[in-house]
C-alpha cells in the first residue's frame, strides 16, 4: 500500500507538470511513462528565435507522430543559464523521429523547433557544458563578403562588396548589415551600409591608406538571430602610367584673342578613376613653339593671336602625370585654321581660257572656306550670266549658264554667304579670248 501511494504521488506530480498550474496557462501536454518501454535523455536550453530563455516557466515538449512523449520546464539554473532535463519515451528502441515544441510562458505562445532528433534507447543528447539547443529558428553561423579589394582611385559612392549570412543548415541569406564599432572595426566610418551592400563613404587616397579594417554584423529581423565578422578591405594598386592624350591634334582659328581656350586635355589611362596633371615640358631651344601656349589646370590656352598665312601648325610637348607620379610625354600638334578675311579676297581677276595652264579659271584662294557661299557673275550691263548656288570649285572658265562661251570683256562677281548676306565680296574680272571681242 505504501509503495502504491508513493508511486501515485510521483505520477500526480509529473502530470501536474505536463498539465500546468493555475498561475501559468500552460499547454495541455502530458505523458504516462509506464506506457513506454524505452527512454532517452536530453539536456538542453531553449531558444526563441536564437534568444536563450531565462524563464523557468517556459517548457519544452517532445513528440513522436504528434503524440507527447516528454515535457519539462527550464527550471534548472547553472551559472545563470536555464536548463531542461528532458526524458523522452517510446516503445520502439530506435528509429522514430522526435520533434519538439517550446512554450513561451510570457507570451503564452507555442512554437515548433527547427530541428528534430532520432530516438535511440538509453542515448543522451547534450550536457551542461554543451547543451542541446531547442531553437525555433536557424542560428546564423557565419557571414562573408563577395569582394575584399578596391582600386586605389575608388571614389565615394562606389559599391565595394555585397555581404551575406550563412545559417547552420548552409543557407545563404541576404540580410541588412550594420557595424560593430570596436577595435576590429577601426575603419567602419569610411563606409556606409545599404541593405546588404557596403558603399564607400570617402574617396580612396592611395598610397596614404592601403587597407581598411571593418567589423560587420548581420541580424535577421524575422528571427532575431545575428552573427558578426571582421574583414580587411585591401586597396588594389594596379595603377599603370598614362599612355597619351585623347586628342593629340587640335586646332584654333586664326585671329582669336590671347587666352583663348584651345583644348581641355584628357589623358588616356587604363587605371580607373585616376587623376592627372599636365604641363609643358622640354626646352624652348628644342620646342620653340611652346612660347605661344600655356596650360592652366587641364586647359591648353593661347598666349598669342595666330596668323594662318604666317604659320599654320605648331608643335609642343605635354607631360602627363598621374596621382602616384607615373608620367608620359605626348607630342601635340596645334593646327591654325584659315578664316575668311573680308578686307581682301585676293581672287584672280584675269581669265584667259586657252588651256595653256595659266589663268584658265576664276580661282578663289582657300575656296573650301566658301562652301556655303553663292557665286554670281554679271556682264557690264548688270545681267547675270553665270551662277553656282554653293560649293564653288574654282572651275569657271568663261561659260554662261547654258554652257556657251562668253566674249572677252569686263565682268563682275558677287560672292555672298547664303545664311548671312552681310558677308559678301564684290569684284571685277577680265575675260580675254583671242578673236572674241
Amino acid at each position: 500500500m505504501t509503495y502504491y501511494i508513493k508511486y501515485t504521488n510521483i505520477m500526480l506530480a509529473f502530470l501536474l507538470l505536463c498539465l500546468g498550474s493555475e498561475a501559468i496557462a500552460q499547454p495541455n501536454w502530458s505523458v504516462n511513462p509506464p506506457e513506454y518501454q524505452y527512454t532517452m535523455t536530453m539536456t538542453g536550453v531553449g531558444l526563441f528565435s536564437c534568444e536563450e530563455t531565462i524563464d523557468e516557466n517556459d517548457l519544452v515538449a517532445a513528440f513522436v507522430n504528434g503524440e507527447c512523449r516528454g515535457v519539462q520546464s527550464f527550471g534548472t539554473d547553472i551559472n545563470g543559464r536555464k536548463f531542461a532535463y528532458l526524458i523522452v519515451y517510446d516503445n520502439l528502441a530506435s528509429g522514430n523521429e522526435v520533434t519538439f515544441k517550446l512554450y513561451d510562458a510570457s507570451e503564452d505562445m507555442v512554437e515548433e523547433t527547427v530541428f528534430s532528433a532520432v530516438f535511440e534507447e538509453n542515448s543522451s543528447f547534450g550536457n551542461s557544458e554543451t547543451p542541446y539547443e531547442f531553437n525555433t529558428a536557424y542560428n546564423l553561423v557565419d557571414l562573408f563578403i563577395t569582394n575584399d579589394t578596391i582600386y586605389e582611385n575608388a571614389q565615394q559612392g562606389d559599391l565595394v562588396t555585397e555581404v551575406f549570412a550563412i545559417n547552420e543548415i548552409g543557407d545563404t541569406l541576404s540580410l541588412g548589415i550594420g557595424f560593430e564599432n570596436d577595435m576590429l572595426g577601426l575603419d567602419n566610418d569610411y563606409f556606409t551600409a545599404s541593405n546588404n551592400t557596403l558603399i564607400l563613404d570617402v574617396d580612396v587616397d592611395y598610397p596614404e591608406k592601403d587597407s581598411y579594417q571593418i567589423h560587420l554584423n548581420i541580424a535577421s529581423l524575422a528571427t532575431n538571430c545575428n552573427v558578426t565578422g571582421d574583414f580587411t578591405i585591401t586597396v588594389f594598386n594596379t595603377n599603370v602610367p598614362p599612355i597619351g592624350l585623347a586628342e593629340p591634334v587640335v586646332s584654333i582659328p586664326e585671329n582669336e584673342p590671347v587666352g583663348t581656350l584651345i583644348s581641355t586635355l584628357i589623358a588616356l589611362d587604363d587605371s580607373p578613376n585616376d587623376n592627372h596633371t599636365f604641363e609643358l615640358t622640354g626646352s624652348l631651344e628644342n620646342w620653340p613653339d611652346q612660347e605661344a601656349f600655356d596650360i592652366v589646370g587641364a586647359e591648353l590656352q593661347s598666349l598669342m593671336s595666330f596668323d594662318y598665312e604666317t604659320k599654320d601648325e605648331y608643335t609642343i610637348q605635354v607631360k602627363i602625370t598621374d596621382n602616384i607620379g607615373n608620367s608620359y610625354v605626348e607630342t601635340m600638334s596645334i593646327n591654325i585654321l584659315d578664316v575668311i578675311e573680308f578686307d581682301d579676297l585676293k581672287a584672280s581677276n584675269l581669265i584667259t581660257p586657252n588651256e595653256d595652264g595659266f589663268n584658265d579659271y576664276f580661282e578663289l584662294p582657300n575656296v573650301s572656306l566658301f562652301e556655303n557661299y553663292r557665286l554670281m557673275i554679271y556682264n557690264d550691263n548688270g545681267n547675270e550670266v553665270f551662277s553656282v548656288e554653293q560649293s564653288y570649285d574654282n572651275s569657271w572658265n568663261g561659260l554662261n549658264n547654258n554652257g556657251k562661251e562668253l566674249p572677252s570683256g569686263t565682268y563682275y562677281f558677287l560672292l555672298r554667304d547664303r545664311d548671312d548676306t552681310r558677308n559678301s565680296f564684290v569684284g571685277d574680272l577680265h575675260l580675254y579670248r583671242e578673236n572674241k571681242f
